[in-house]
């Protein structure tokens, strides 16, 4: 027990605001407003670090499974400026590939793996 007039006073005053304040807030209803607009913070919050992880995890799939991966004879490369269209060989059918990205960027990963990218 505090035998300090001054603290219990100001203790007294602080939990009557507490209790004033909760009061106030459960007849105006914001509390629920309060309490909703956390949830949906909350939500969007841990979507986003699902999205994050998610893109994490799935990144290295073909990289950890190099078997799945095929050779390709690049015959082709058209800019569509956010993303590039590969033309390419493998198995004796020609496809096409869409890769995200800049022209520079595909350009420096068919350098890396070694091809060179045509000017088109």
């Amino acid at each position: 027990m505090d035998l300090d007039p001054f603290r219990t006073r100001i203790r007294l005053r602080f939990w009557a605001f507490v209790s004033q304040t909760a009061l106030v807030l459960t007849l105006s209803g914001l509390s629920g407003l309060i309490i909703e607009a956390a949830l949906i913070a909350f939500y969007f919050a841990g979507l986003i670090v699902l999205l994050l992880w998610w893109d994490d995890r799935s990144l290295p799939l073909l990289a950890e499974n190099p078997g799945a991966s095929v050779g390709l004879d690049v015959v082709g490369v058209t800019s569509f400026g956010t993303f590039q269209e590969l033309r390419a060989r493998t198995s004796g059918q020609e496809v096409r590939i869409a890769v995200h990205g800049s022209k520079e960027r595909v350009g420096e990963a068919l350098r890396f793996a070694g091809l060179a990218m045509s000017p088109t």
